[in-house]
């Protein structure tokens, strides 16, 4: 049996804690599953206490994720309505000529 002493932390506060591993899931809006799967491929960090028991540093999850947001990228508006069309003019894509529509009549 081992005695803890009065200045010994007790493994329960520390590891109260920490997120589970659905806790993280439902802070980010995933599945427990992509949450695991994330730790292989992309490097999400976590504290394996056992062979089946993860855990994770709120701290560490946000800086994880700082460390991935990208910028939104920034279009800037046309000044006047010639340079909106001389943006559709120097498109690349080519002009698509409106659709004929045949009608027809008792004759036909």
């Amino acid at each position: 049996m081992v005695l803890q002493s009065a200045n010994t932390p007790r493994w329960g506060a520390v590891v109260s804690g920490l997120l589970t591993t659905r806790d993280v899931a439902e802070l980010l809006g995933v599945t427990p599953e992509t949450v695991l799967r994330w730790i292989e491929t992309r490097g999400l960090p976590a504290i394996r206490l056992t062979t089946r028991a993860l855990r994770y540093r709120e701290a560490e999850i946000e800086r994880w994720l700082e460390e991935r947001a990208t910028a939104a990228p920034v279009r800037e508006a046309p000044a006047t309505l010639s340079d909106t069309a001389a943006m559709r003019v120097s498109s690349p894509l080519p002009a698509i000529p409106p659709r004929t529509i045949a009608v027809l009549t008792e004759e036909d």
